[in-house]
């Protein structure tokens, strides 16, 4: 129950910083800076949909420096992609975003238990592990991991069960890993999955707000303040 309401809460957070006003989130991938990692990640979920090669984006940042804020953003915007294509009656992966809340619910604290929690948690209808991977590996699902980076560190099988997904023949999922900058520095198990599978893994650096952004953060802050109150500039002395 309270797996599914943190999925719930994921997406009206995405949904109300849409309407409120979102600030873009400015990132560093390959020395090379961008003005906008969900506006990018959109782009790249479209460029590479029919890629026949698996895809893995890892999203890395230092605690409290906007990823939860990205992924929620993001989830957001994919998902009612995935409406709107679906009652076109066509394909569009559907992001399955897996959170801490699933694994307080897992059996085991492990990727094992993590699927199992999510199919029990999530899934409408009876379905198995097999089908949720059939999904993963054929691009029919995105598969969206955020604040998970204990169970990467401490379950060795996580990171094995990644490569056999995206290593097994004919597969090519789309996966999106968030996790804090220090473990690429830390964890020797994820330092070696990435450089072993360098060709498939892209990794951004979310950057820290510049003076800019903030004072897009305040202003829009300050316009629904001013919209909810209706008070005008005396709304706006108050708050």
């Amino acid at each position: 129950r309270s797996a599914a309401s943190t999925v719930k809460e994921l997406a009206e957070k995405g949904a109300n910083l849409s309407r409120a006003g979102r600030v873009e989130q400015t990132f560093e991938q390959d020395g090379l800076k961008g003005k906008d990692l969900v506006s990018t990640i959109l782009s790249l979920c479209d460029e590479t949909r029919d890629s026949q090669e698996p895809t893995i984006w890892l999203v890395i940042a230092p605690a409290g420096q906007g990823k939860t804020v990205f992924f929620s953003s993001l989830f957001d915007q994919l998902y009612r992609r995935f409406q709107n294509e679906k009652a076109q009656n066509r394909l569009y992966p559907r992001p399955m975003p897996m959170l801490p809340e699933h694994i307080r619910e897992a059996a085991g604290q492990n990727v094992g238990g993590l699927l199992d929690a999510f199919l029990r948690t999530e899934v409408g209808v009876a379905a198995s592990r097999e089908l949720l991977e059939w999904m993963i590996e054929t691009r029919h699902a995105m598969w969206m991991l955020d604040v998970l980076d204990e169970v990467i560190v401490r379950d060795d099988g996580f990171l094995n069960y990644l490569d056999y997904r995206i290593g097994a023949r004919g597969s090519n999922p789309a996966i999106l890993i968030c996790v804090r900058d220090s473990l690429l520095s830390t964890s020797d198990s994820l330092i070696d999955f990435v450089n072993h599978n360098e060709s498939v893994v892209t990794t951004f650096k979310l950057m820290p707000w510049d003076k800019q952004a903030v004072r897009s953060c305040a202003g829009f802050k300050f316009k629904n303040q001013k919209s909810a109150t209706g008070g005008g500039e005396a709304a706006l002395v108050r708050d």
